[in-house]
């Protein structure tokens, strides 16, 4: 386990100013399995105008998990939300992704994604964004 605080100053270009950030982390890394690797963050980040009037304070937390079937076949997932809070309202943002990877023969590797993005700032968990993702590379020595 880690944590981190910070304190830095920015541009806001959307309200066209310095601002001020301070932020906290906590990041865990666990190794449950040799073959198997979680990480977790939980961010807390507070923002103030150059008066020091609260802008916005962001929640955010992800767990990132990898197992390795194989030293040629993983999966992957990440999963994130984000609650953000500010004098225009609130909204929170879900986002999944996962990975599944193949190499199945020296240097051509198959990507699977699919990614899944919802906003629940209406209430209603709606869907925003969601793709799969098929990819081959192949990998040519010169």
């Amino acid at each position: 386990m880690r944590g981190s605080a910070f304190l830095n100053d920015f541009y806001n270009f959307s309200r066209r100013h310095v601002s001020r950030d301070w932020s906290f982390t906590v990041d865990t890394f666990l190794r449950p399995l040799d073959r198997w690797r979680v990480e977790t963050r939980l961010r807390h980040s507070r923002t103030f105008d150059p008066n020091g009037v609260l802008e916005d304070r962001i929640w955010l937390g992800y767990l990132r998990t990898f197992y390795l079937f194989s030293p040629d076949t993983y999966l992957s997932l990440f999963v994130q939300a984000r609650s953000d809070h500010n004098p225009l309202g609130s909204q929170t943002n879900f986002l999944v992704s996962s990975v599944f990877g193949w190499e199945f023969t020296r240097g051509s590797r198959l990507f699977v994604a699919i990614n899944d993005s919802r906003d629940d700032g209406s209430g209603t968990f709606r869907l925003n964004n969601q793709a799969l993702v098929v990819k081959i590379v192949r990998s040519i020595d010169l």
